[in-house]
């Protein structure tokens, strides 16, 4: 009688090319992963990139502008002669924010010791003061910080955690330390979508031969405030009408 063949079902695949599928898996998977991270030789144009991370200050109440003022008036007396006095020119068509600025400025200096004189004479530094309201286009994208979704469901999952093996009176106040960091951390950082105006103020000393010093720096504003920044804006005029009580 001949030998009865008896089926096992998936064929067996030996060790030996079992090892050579891996090896040559492997090898398709490091040769996808090294073109994706190749680049042309050549392009038409520079790739665009965005800058590493930073901040920048959002101007939201006159009293950050007296703080950019006192700030200013650090960095430009590191660079200015000790017998030499200043004048802060202040033309007409300032906007409110440079007016209110300039003599904030003035207040800092006095206050470091440079005396301030109030006309331009010969032998005076002058101190010119531009702010400059760009507009850019709306909606522009911004990463603050990872999700606020992310740091929640973080504190929920210590809830959980804690609550199984401790007291729901020490979870909740846990869960309660966690928000409250969570709070503190995203309160650096300004509310709403990213301003559409920033405002580029220049502040420069100078006598008519030469630059002392120059101090250069951009905020963010409040859109809707966009007049405080104009140049040659003075306010609204609001007529009042009035009676005589009978």
């Amino acid at each position: 009688m001949g030998k009865r063949l008896v089926s096992t079902g998936a064929a067996q695949i030996s060790p030996v090319l079992r090892s050579r599928r891996f090896a040559v898996n492997v090898g398709l998977l490091s040769a996808a992963l090294l073109c994706a991270g190749c680049r042309a030789p050549f392009t038409p144009v520079p790739v665009a990139v965005n800058f590493p991370y930073a901040k920048q200050e959002k101007l939201q109440a006159a009293s950050h502008w007296q703080l950019i003022a006192e700030d200013t008036a650090r960095q430009l007396i590191r660079s200015l002669p000790d017998d030499r006095p200043l004048y802060v020119n202040q033309p007409d068509t300032q906007s409110p924010f440079a007016r209110v600025f300039s003599q904030q400025l003035i207040s800092s200096l006095l206050s470091v010791g440079y005396p301030v004189h109030k006309r331009d004479s010969g032998n005076v530094l002058v101190v010119d003061v531009t702010a400059e309201p760009v507009r850019f286009s709306p909606n522009r994208l911004q990463y603050r910080y990872v999700g606020t979704a992310t740091t929640l469901t973080s504190g929920l999952w210590v809830l959980r955690n804690i609550y199984r093996n401790v007291s729901p009176g020490a979870a909740m106040v846990t869960a309660a330390v966690a928000l409250d960091a969570a709070q503190w951390y995203h309160a650096e950082f300004a509310k709403g979508p990213t301003p559409e105006i920033e405002l580029v103020v220049n502040t420069s000393v100078s006598d008519r031969d030469r630059y002392y010093a120059q101090v250069s720096n951009a905020y963010y504003t409040v859109d809707p405030e966009w007049q405080l920044y104009a140049p040659g804006w003075a306010g609204v005029d609001i007529p009042v009408i009035g009676g005589e009580s009978k």
